[in-house]
């Protein structure tokens, strides 16, 4: 499975070290180019996006996590941590699978 990251540089850096190819992005509108390009491309089975992007393009991360099909997403923390975004995710999957947590 091919893994692409988007996120800050520093993220960005961190996954290419262990060789995950990635994307830079700081604003709304980087970050939807870059989710766009790995769409297109066709070859990433999973992508990492950090929170603070995922937050800025919320409804094209929701189409894709509850439409089912590949890729698949998960969002991490950058380099300053977690943003705690349990409870969005949870509710995301509640909404999916029709039952409140």
């Amino acid at each position: 499975m091919n893994l692409h990251v988007i996120g800050d540089e520093e993220t960005v850096i961190g996954f290419s070290l262990v060789g995950v190819p990635g994307s830079v992005a700081g604003t709304r509108d980087e970050a939807h180019q870059a989710l766009d390009r790995v769409l297109r491309e066709g070859q990433a089975g999973l992508i990492f996006i950090t929170e603070k992007l995922a937050m800025q393009i919320r409804e094209e991360i929701e189409t894709l996590v509850l439409g089912g099909k590949f890729p698949l997403v998960l969002e991490i923390p950058d380099r300053k941590g977690s943003l705690g975004q349990r409870t969005r995710i949870r509710e995301i999957v509640g909404r999916a699978i029709g039952v409140q947590f």
